[in-house]
């Protein structure tokens, strides 16, 4: 749709060798380079789309975070692009309103074999669909949602972070970003965001899931720790990873698949999570902050089958690496950035065991946790337990008298 004279660079250079054993004889030969850029601009589709999610050059997907681009939406609103209008005039430049287009500022044309190459683009657009009976768009109603996966060592850094490999015998065999995977050479977690902005702009409320994990099914053997994905000698990271007192020598290491890939991501790094949480209050986002365990075992099974005897429930909450040791550090971690607390979840068969005088322990538990937490965030951060709809009164197996234990913990988590 418009196009500049393809530039050309010229770049000269001259080696010289001396040969003092054959009479002083000396060789130059000079060397010529030419590069060649091109600016031009290249109409996509209909406006307006919200993104462009991947481009080919031919049959190749290629990172258009190299290059210098300017993406035109297609709104009705975009202005003339500044390069184009220097070349066709101020008042004589269209703006291309409701068209799609992205502008290139001189892309070297050695990437892709000194010619112009056709470029196809994969985009994102808004669904022209409304809720009946309401004018509303339905992704313009959505105002909060869950971050998940919550694991990944570095998932919600939003600085770009790398690993390097190297070899047994020294030199460096990969180099590699961890976090950013997308055509802004920005961190995933920052990309995402943008995402779910543009797409649903009314966003008020983020849970921000994070994820410890734990050992065993029985509360007596149960530990809860954070967990890295690989411990290599020969790899190193940008950033170091810890988590509370836990660094990659303590912690616990996620099980592996028949192929060695983890399965869970790892937890993620302190640091990381604090520039996350940074990011998100820069946006003026809520968070409700959401720290959750995931069984470590075959099967990956819910942590709502964690269970056990009555006489193990103070330890299991009160041992150096038990349930409060993991919602404390968090609760000191995220203080002075979070609007809202949870201090567990679905952890119904833990909160189901009763003595014999028909007390639940591990409730009294979560109100004395409630209570810690409570003093460290202060008044201005909620605090609540989210219960699996199972842990409420009913009759399975007979009457579950839970409910009846549940208004103190209510009153601590409403003060």
């Amino acid at each position: 749709m418009w196009a500049d004279q393809i530039k050309e660079i010229e770049n000269s250079t001259r080696h010289k060798e001396y040969f003092p054993y054959f009479h002083n004889l000396k060789s130059v030969t000079n060397f010529t380079e030419y590069s060649y850029f091109f600016s031009f601009a290249v109409s996509i589709c209909e406006g307006e789309i919200t993104e462009i999610n991947r481009v080919w050059a031919g049959d190749e997907v290629i990172n258009l975070g190299k290059y210098n681009f300017r993406l035109y939406k297609g709104s009705e609103t975009q202005l003339p692009d500044p390069l184009i209008k220097t070349y066709l005039g101020n008042g004589k430049t269209p703006a291309f309103r409701s068209l799609s287009y992205i502008v290139f500022e001189e892309l070297p044309l050695e990437d892709f074999g000194n010619i112009i190459p056709s470029f196809s683009f994969e985009v994102t657009r808004k669904p022209n669909i409304y809720l009946p009976n309401n004018d509303a768009k339905v992704e313009n109603l959505i105002s909060s949602i869950n971050m998940i996966p919550g694991s990944g060592e570095f998932v919600y850094d939003t600085a770009v972070q790398y690993k390097t490999q190297e070899s047994s015998y020294g030199g460096v065999v990969n180099h590699e970003a961890i976090n950013s995977h997308n055509h802004y050479n920005i961190a995933d977690s920052v990309f995402s965001l943008n995402q779910l902005q543009n797409t649903c702009p009314n966003i008020k409320w983020i849970a921000l899931v994070v994820s410890w994990f734990g050992d065993s099914l029985d509360i007596s053997y149960c530990s809860i720790k954070p967990a890295i994905e690989f411990n290599d000698p020969l790899t190193s990271y940008s950033c170091t990873w810890q988590v509370g007192r836990y660094n990659r020598a303590n912690a616990k290491i996620i099980s592996k698949d028949e192929h060695d890939n983890p399965n869970y991501g790892g937890t993620v790094n302190d640091a990381s999570l604090v520039r996350y949480l940074t990011e998100l209050k820069r946006r003026n986002l809520k968070i409700m902050f959401y720290p959750i365990f995931f069984m470590d075992l075959s099967g990956k099974p819910w942590r709502g089958h964690v269970t056990g005897s009555t006489n193990s429930v103070n330890n299991f909450f009160h041992k150096a690496d038990g349930y409060n040791n993991f919602i404390l550090h968090y609760a000191r971690l995220v203080k002075d950035y979070v609007d809202s607390f949870i201090i567990g979840s679905e952890l119904i068969g833990i909160t189901s065991i009763k003595d014999a005088a028909n007390n639940f322990p591990a409730v009294s538990e979560l109100i004395n946790l409630a209570r810690l937490v409570k003093e460290i965030v202060g008044s201005n951060v909620q605090v609540t337990y989210a219960a699996a709809w199972s842990e409420y009164h009913h009759t399975s197996g007979g009457w579950y008298n839970l409910t009846r234990y549940l208004p103190p913990l209510i009153l601590i988590l409403s003060e």
